[in-house]
C-alpha cells in the first residue's frame, strides 16, 4: 500500500474529527444564542409557557383559547426541558425551548453512525471493492453526521423550535430499519426480524403523535417508489410488470406487521388524545390540518410545483454532491434494489410535499439523514468504480458538469445577494422582489449597521467558497476517495462558518429590527380607549403582541380567518402592510402604523 494513501487515510479522518467538533459547538451556539422567531419558533415556546403555568397538559392553549392543530406531544418536550432547566419559574427560557430538538438532532446523527459503523462494510464489499482498497476512507462512522452537515437548511434549523427534529428522530429509524432489510434482500420478499417489526411499528406510532398522519404515509410511498424506482433501473431492458407487482407484494408481506402495529399503537394514542382533548382535536387536527392544508394553502403558505427542488439545491452542496455522485460510474455489481432506499426516501418525500397547496421549508426535515446516507453510500459505490477502472472513472462527463452548474448557480445567487447586501445595493435587490412582502421586511430592516454589513460579506466569502468545494467535488468523485471526504467535510465547515458569523452578526440584528414594531405598536393599541379591548392580528400569529398587549383578549386568525364575524366582537386590528386590506374595510380607519405594521380600529358600534 502506498504511503502517500496511508496519509490521505489519516488526514481524511483528522479533518472529519475537527469538522465534526465544529459542528457540535455550532449546535451548542445556535441553541444559546439565536432568539426564537415570531410567527413559528415563538408559537411552540408561547403554548409550552401556558401549559406550564396551567399544569393542564392535555389542553394546549394559545392566548387561553384552544390550540388543537398539532398533538401534544412536543410541546410536552419543551415543558419537561423547561422544568428541568428552569425550574418552578412560569417561563420557558431561550435554551429549555431549544434543548428538545437538539436533542433529537444529536440522536438523529448517532443513529445514522451506528448504521454506518455496522453496514458500511457491506457496502463496500457489495459494491465489488475491498474494505483495504480505496473504500477504506469511507468507513469512518463520522462521516454521515458530517455529510448531514453540508447540507446549510437543516443545519441551521438543528436547534429550531419546531417539531421537525424530533419527528425526524422516529421517521429516521424507520428509514434505517427499511435500509438495512433491503440491502439484505435477496429475492423478491422482504423480511424484518421481530425486533425490526416492532421497534419500527413504535417509530412510526411516534411520528403520528408528532405530527400525524405522516409518520405511516411516509414510509409506504417511500416503498412504492422504490420499487419503481428498482424496476427503473433494472438490468433488463424492457422491465416487466408482473416481476414489479410480485416484488411489491413480497416488500408488503415483509413489512405488513410492522404497518399494522403502528396502526394500533397510533389508534390507541389518537384515542387517548380524543378522550383528553375532545372531539375538536380530532376535527382541527385530523381533517383540518391534514386533508385542507393538502388542498389549499393555509395562511399564505403556498409555493410552485419547484419550490422543494430550489430549496434543496440552494440549501447547502449536498444535494449537489448526491447528483454528482448519482452520475458517476457504471452500473455497480450491487443493484440499486438492494443500495437505493434513501435516495428512494427522499424522492418520495419531496414528492409528496411538492404536491400539497401549502408549503413550508421545515416540510423536507425527514429528506436530510437520508440525503447524508445516500451520500455515503454513492461516494463509496464511486470508490468502488475507481479501483477498477482509475482512467475511467477519472473522466468527468456532461452529467457530472451539469450538476455541478446547477450548484454552482445556486451557490453564486446566495453569494452575490448577501454581499450586495453587505455593499449596501439594498434597493436594487428590492426591485428584484415580486413580492410587497419581501420588499417591506427588507426596508423595515434599513439602514444594516457597519457590524451587519461586514458579517454579511463574510458569509459572501463562506458562499463562494463552497462553488471551490463543489468543483473538487465532481472532479475527484471517482479518482480519490480520501479527497472526497475532505471535501464534503470542508464544505460543511464553510456551513458551519455562515451560522457562526449569522448567529452572532447578524440574526440578532433582524430579529430586533422585526419584533420592536410588534412590540411598540401592541403597546399602542393597549393604550386605545375602546370599549371591550378586545385585539386581532391578521396573518401575524405573533406571541410578542400576546406579551405587549394588556388591555383584553387577543385572537389571531390567518389570511383567509374569519375576519367578518371576529371583526364584529373585536375593535382593534393589527395587520401587515401586505394585508392592508383589513384597514380599508367599511367602518375601519388607520390609527398607526410602523415598519411593517398597521394598527386599525373600528368606527362602528357594534352589538
Amino acid at each position: 500500500m502506498e504511503l502517500s494513501k496511508i496519509r490521505g487515510w489519516s488526514s481524511s479522518r483528522l479533518v472529519t474529527s475537527i469538522v465534526l467538533a465544529l459542528m457540535v459547538g455550532t449546535s451548542i451556539l445556535l441553541a444559546f444564542r439565536t432568539p426564537t422567531f415570531d410567527f413559528d419558533e415563538a408559537l411552540y415556546r408561547r403554548l409550552a409557557e401556558e401549559m406550564k403555568a396551567s399544569h393542564q397538559y392535555f389542553a394546549m392553549t394559545w392566548d387561553g383559547r384552544p390550540f388543537y392543530e398539532k398533538p401534544p406531544t412536543y410541546v410536552w418536550t419543551i415543558v419537561a426541558s423547561s422544568r428541568l432547566l428552569d425550574g418552578p419559574s412560569p417561563s420557558v427560557s431561550l435554551l429549555a425551548s431549544r434543548l428538545p430538538s437538539l436533542l433529537f438532532s444529536t440522536l438523529t446523527l448517532i443513529l445514522l453512525s451506528l448504521f454506518w459503523h455496522r453496514y458500511g462494510r457491506v457496502y463496500a464489499v457489495g459494491f465489488g471493492g475491498s474494505v483495504h482498497a480505496p473504500q477504506r476512507a469511507g468507513l469512518s462512522a463520522l462521516l454521515p453526521p458530517v455529510a448531514f452537515g453540508t447540507a446549510l437548511f437543516p443545519m441551521a434549523q438543528a436547534t429550531s423550535v419546531l417539531l421537525d427534529p424530533m419527528l425526524t428522530f422516529f421517521l429516521t429509524i424507520v428509514l434505517l430499519i427499511l435500509t438495512a432489510a433491503l440491502q439484505r434482500r435477496t429475492g423478491a420478499e422482504v423480511r424484518l426480524t421481530a425486533k425490526e417489526t416492532v421497534t419500527a411499528a413504535i417509530a412510526m406510532a411516534g411520528a403520528m403523535a408528532v405530527k400525524g398522519l405522516l409518520g405511516i404515509i411516509l414510509p409506504a410511498i417511500a416503498i412504492i417508489t422504490h420499487e419503481i424506482l428498482s424496476m427503473l433501473c433494472s438490468a433488463e431492458a424492457r422491465p416487466r410488470v408482473r416481476p414489479f407487482w410480485h416484488r411489491l407484494r413480497g416488500v408488503a408481506a415483509g413489512v405488513a406487521r410492522s404497518f399494522g402495529l403502528a396502526l394500533i399503537f397510533a389508534g390507541a394514542i389518537y384515542t387517548f388524545f380524543y378522550r383528553m382533548m375532545g372531539r375538536a382535536f380530532l376535527t382541527e387536527f385530523l381533517i383540518r390540518q391534514h386533508f385542507v392544508r393538502g388542498t389549499r394553502p393555509l395562511q399564505g403558505h403556498s409555493g410552485s410545483l419547484f419550490y422543494y427542488v430550489i430549496l434543496l439545491f440552494a440549501a447547502g452542496p449536498a444535494v449537489v454532491f448526491v447528483c454528482a455522485a448519482i452520475a458517476t460510474g457504471r452500473r455497480s455489481r450491487l443493484p440499486f434494489a438492494q443500495w437505493g432506499f434513501p435516495l428512494s426516501w427522499s424522492a418520495a418525500l419531496i414528492v409528496f410535499i411538492s404536491l400539497l397547496a401549502t408549503k413550508l421549508p421545515n416540510y423536507t426535515w425527514p429528506a436530510w439523514p437520508a440525503i447524508a446516507l445516500s451520500l455515503c453510500i454513492l461516494v463509496m459505490r464511486a470508490s468502488a468504480h475507481a479501483s477498477e477502472d482509475q482512467n475511467r472513472s477519472a473522466r468527468i462527463g456532461w452529467l457530472r458538469v451539469s450538476i455541478a452548474a446547477i450548484g454552482i448557480a445556486a451557490a453564486s445567487t446566495l453569494s452575490i445577494v448577501t454581499l450586495a447586501l453587505s455593499c449596501g445595493l439594498d434597493i436594487y435587490i428590492g426591485r428584484f422582489m415580486t413580492t410587497l412582502r419581501a420588499r417591506t421586511i427588507l426596508m423595515s430592516v434599513e439602514p444594516l449597521p457597519l457590524q451587519v454589513r461586514i458579517g454579511l460579506g463574510l458569509i459572501a466569502i463562506a458562499f463562494a467558497l463552497q462553488i471551490v468545494e463543489q468543483c473538487v467535488f465532481v472532479r475527484n468523485i471517482a479518482a480519490d476517495a480520501a479527497a472526497v471526504w475532505r471535501t464534503v467535510a470542508g464544505a460543511a465547515a464553510l456551513n458551519c462558518v455562515v451560522l457562526v458569523i449569522a448567529s452572532l452578526a447578524v440574526v440578532p440584528y433582524f430579529d430586533r429590527q422585526l419584533r420592536e414594531p410588534l412590540v411598540r405598536v401592541s403597546h399602542v393599541a393597549s393604550g386605545q380607549h375602546l370599549i371591550g379591548g378586545d385585539l386581532t392580528t391578521i396573518a401575524l400569529f405573533s406571541p410578542t403582541v400576546s406579551s405587549n398587549y394588556d388591555r383584553g383578549p387577543v385572537r389571531q386568525i390567518g389570511v383567509h380567518g374569519p375576519f367578518t364575524q371576529a371583526a364584529a366582537l373585536q375593535h382593534l386590528v393589527i395587520t401587515p402592510v401586505w394585508e392592508s386590506a383589513a384597514c380599508r374595510r367599511r367602518g375601519f380607519v388607520l390609527t398607526d402604523a410602523d415598519a411593517y405594521l398597521l394598527l386599525c380600529k373600528s368606527e362602528l358600534r357594534f352589538k
